[in-house]
């Protein structure tokens, strides 16, 4: 319930400033956060992975200082991109005053942060303070928003960038705190360097982070800079969806069960015949609902074709079967042994869903996205039957 209250209150505070903002500015918004996140994700997937490899059911507390540290290093490096990235984007898309990009960039040093530190508690599976956490965030995120908004000495798009940075601020001390606090000890070169075995990691634990948010940033720099704010708006309406998946996956992780049901146990698998009807009721209502609250609560400019919508919708639905898969191995401890082809998994895809998104604009670029998933669940599945 905690989750499903977040992510409703998260796509409440994103309607609002949607509203306010107005298309072109909510594209260079949605630039920033996605932007942000996704060098985040795909910078610390490789620590992420092989942090949760080596700590689940692991005594020692020093591996969670070594892992801070990395993070905040990491977190470092993803400022610095983003910086360069924000000026590429104001010369060729779109002018970004520089205040902005100041802001921007100390956004993308906390959110990073907050990004990498909050795994520290679901590896301790501190559920009690994992959701005290998602749960102050977002309510600290809608009351500085309204803050700022009362006080009126900033421009919209800065106080929300803001009002988020404070609370990942809040967020990042409170975990550094309670990961020092566990510690009791220094760190230690040799640990920083165990935690840094990554090799292993690079391809494997990238394929969930790149493929999640790359189309972001396909439409960001080469399609009309309306369309993101647009597709940004429509995915934020399928927060629920994702939700749904997001809690099996990360159930997964946290769960105390035999690995061995997690490509098949057909014990634990529910009637197929309710699953079907059921898919069928989301499949045929949810996008018409979707589709219809952004033309109500925002207008019409804010509106992509429906079909968009329920082609979205496959997308989420691919993209939580292969995170909770990916995270099965993960539990398993065999990640390491899953080494996919580059070309195959990560390189084709993006070309393909280049060439989509500059001949067929945002359709191909989702229907890419369906591809890239089938294949890569598909590799996932191979990969254990061996």
């Amino acid at each position: 319930m905690s989750r499903l209250f977040t992510s409703s209150l998260s796509l409440f505070l994103a309607l609002a400033y949607s509203s306010l903002l107005g298309v072109e500015k909510r594209s260079v918004l949605s630039f920033a956060l996605v932007g942000s996140v996704f060098l985040a994700s795909v910078l610390s997937a490789p620590l992420i992975t092989r942090y949760r490899h080596i700590a689940i059911g692991n005594s020692d507390n020093s591996i969670h200082l070594n892992f801070a540290l990395l993070g905040l290093a990491v977190a470092c490096v993803v400022a610095l991109l983003m910086a360069v990235a924000s000026k590429i984007y104001s010369n060729v898309v779109t002018d970004v005053p520089t205040n902005l990009l100041l802001s921007i960039v100390i956004y993308a040093f906390f959110s990073s942060l907050s990004f990498i530190l909050h795994e520290f508690l679901l590896v301790k599976q501190f559920s009690k303070a994992y959701v005290l956490m998602d749960i102050s965030v977002i309510i600290m995120q809608v009351l500085l928003f309204a803050f700022f908004l009362i006080l009126d000495q900033l421009s919209l798009i800065t106080n929300v960038i803001i009002s988020l940075t404070l609370s990942y601020i809040f967020h990042t001390t409170s975990v550094l705190s309670l990961i020092f606090y566990i510690s009791g000890v220094a760190p230690t070169v040799a640990g920083i360097k165990e935690v840094m075995k990554l090799g292993p990691f690079l391809v494997s634990s990238n394929l969930v982070h790149v493929f999640d948010r790359v189309d972001k940033l396909f439409i960001a720099f080469f399609l009309p800079i309306g369309d993101l704010a647009r597709y940004m708006t429509m995915v934020a309406l399928y927060s629920p969806i994702r939700f749904f998946f997001d809690s099996r996956s990360k159930s997964v992780l946290v769960s105390k069960e035999n690995v061995a049901n997690s490509f098949g146990d057909k014990s634990q698998k529910p009637n197929r015949i309710f699953v079907i009807i059921c898919f069928l009721a989301i499949f045929t209502l949810y996008p018409l609902i979707a589709h219809a609250a952004i033309g109500l609560t925002l207008g019409r400019e804010w509106l992509l074709g429906i079909h968009l919508f329920y082609v979205y919708l496959i997308v989420e639905v691919l993209r939580g079967r292969f995170v909770e898969l990916f995270h099965w191995r993960i539990k398993s401890k065999d990640i390491q042994d899953f080494r996919p082809s580059v070309s195959l998994t990560i390189i084709l895809p993006l070309l393909l869903m280049l060439f989509a998104s500059l001949f067929y604009g945002l359709t191909g670029l989702v229907l890419a996205l369906i591809g890239t998933f089938l294949v890569l669940i598909r590799v996932l599945r191979s990969s254990d039957a061996k």
